[in-house]
């Protein structure tokens, strides 16, 4: 695999690099770069930098390349390798093997590596559709509000042809300069969800945040290959206040619980990959479409960051077995494994996130949330918001639907998890 450091786009303090020139922790961020790429296999690399900081940043490229066996290239090139594209002052440490793979199984002209963050109503976001980018919402859209919250994290992988050549005036973002066109031309985008760690540090307050990351081994924490403890919630009566027996049909209609953002924050400050599972038969219904419910998940993706959390994963069953007295939407309305308690959910946020089982708990506030827990062999903790478990005298094909804990909300039941992790 090559790769394209751009050190020559713009970034907030200034351009990208001199930011790639700043030292994290002592050494500069573009040898950090270099290591890290030497280190995931790639041999040959190319720096794009203009303006008064190029000549730096080739000296010091030349020097760490000659001490990695890194090759320097003028550009990429276009020998039907990927070439992954660097985009600016982004600290990470991701497995290139695992991107290459998913890249390869959407046949991608690119794939956009990505993340929720803590400001999606100033981020670049996208909408995604089974591994396959369908739409870019700049951060500068008319609408910020009601986006999912799933953002471009700085980490791109290009197959040939993607990339448009960087003579004259060259492209400075790919939101905007090379997906669009992309899209236009029918060309497959993928987007590649990770849990590992990047982050931009551009500004003095991101890089000492990543110092102080990097004095507590975060970044190799954060590996796929290290299995962690899981905090995995429902959505409507535990995070956000249940709006009544047809469930949430639009934005305005969720009401956050007090401090949802908040212990989903501490979770994740203590190790734990945090993941939503939830029953959507509004779409089934007919009463909500798909991309209403992305909007109806990106109100509550906002409101849970403007409280300083935000969940790794929102997985989602469309299914009812009905009937419905208007009919629904025939492809939905069938009997399905993913609406809990079915487990489908659960078993595909254990193969895709690096979940450890035997660490994972569930937070719900039905039987159903309960029984699926049950079944998958986790703790299930219940919530008195939302319904309560009220209906725990219930059983289904043999499994308790009794919760093992009550809490009044998530923040309760978050401290305790804590506690005995």
């Amino acid at each position: 695999m090559r790769a394209l450091v751009l050190a020559d786009r713009p970034a907030p303090g200034g351009p990208a690099g001199a930011a790639l020139l700043r030292p994290v922790a002592g050494v500069p961020l573009l040898l950090r770069q270099m290591r890290a790429l030497a280190g995931a296999g790639v041999r040959r690399l190319a720096v794009a930098a203009d303006g008064p900081e190029a000549p730096a940043i080739a000296e010091l490229a030349a020097g760490e390349a000659a001490a990695l066996g890194l090759t320097l290239d003028r550009a990429p090139g276009e020998d039907g390798a990927p070439v992954l594209v660097v985009d600016g002052p982004v600290l990470f440490d991701l497995d290139l093997a695992r991107l290459a793979a998913a890249h390869a199984a959407h046949a991608a002209a690119l794939t956009v590596v990505a993340q929720p963050t803590l400001r999606p109503r100033e981020s670049d976001l996208l909408a995604e559709r089974d591994g396959r980018l369908a739409a870019v919402f700049p951060k500068d859209r008319p609408d910020p509000q009601d986006q999912r919250n799933l953002s471009p994290a700085g980490l791109w992988l290009a197959g040939p042809g993607a990339l448009p050549g960087r003579g004259g005036e060259p492209w400075r973002d790919l939101c905007r300069d090379v997906v669009p066109a992309l899209l236009a031309a029918g060309r497959p985008v993928a987007v590649h969800r990770t849990t590992e760690y990047l982050a931009r540090v551009d500004a003095a307050a991101a890089r000492a945040a990543a110092e102080r990351d990097l004095a507590a081994g975060r970044p190799e924490a954060l590996r796929l290959a290290h299995r962690r403890p899981a905090l995995l919630v429902d959505v409507d009566g535990v995070l956000n206040h249940d709006p009544g027996p047809q469930g949430t049909l639009a934005p305005d209609d969720i009401v956050m619980v007090d401090g949802a953002g908040a212990a989903l924050a501490r979770a994740r400050a203590a190790g734990f990959v945090i993941a939503a599972i939830t029953n959507r038969a509004q779409v089934a219904r007919g009463d909500v479409s798909f991309e209403a419910l992305d909007r109806i998940l990106g109100r509550l993706e906002a409101l849970l960051a403007a409280d300083g959390g935000y969940l790794d994963h929102i997985y989602v069953c469309p299914h009812h077995p009905g009937p419905f007295p208007h009919g629904g939407v025939p492809e939905l309305v069938r009997a399905c494994e993913c609406r809990k308690p079915g487990t489908l959910l659960f078993r595909r946020a254990f193969a895709e996130l690096p979940i450890d089982p035997g660490r994972a708990c569930m937070v719900g506030d039905s039987t159903r949330d309960i029984m699926a827990a049950h079944a998958v062999g986790i703790p299930g903790y219940g919530v008195m918001t939302g319904h309560g478990c009220r209906d725990t005298g219930r059983a289904r094909d043999g499994l308790d639907g009794t919760p093992d804990r009550m809490f009044a909300d998530i923040g309760a039941a978050v401290d305790v998890v804590l506690a005995q992790a």
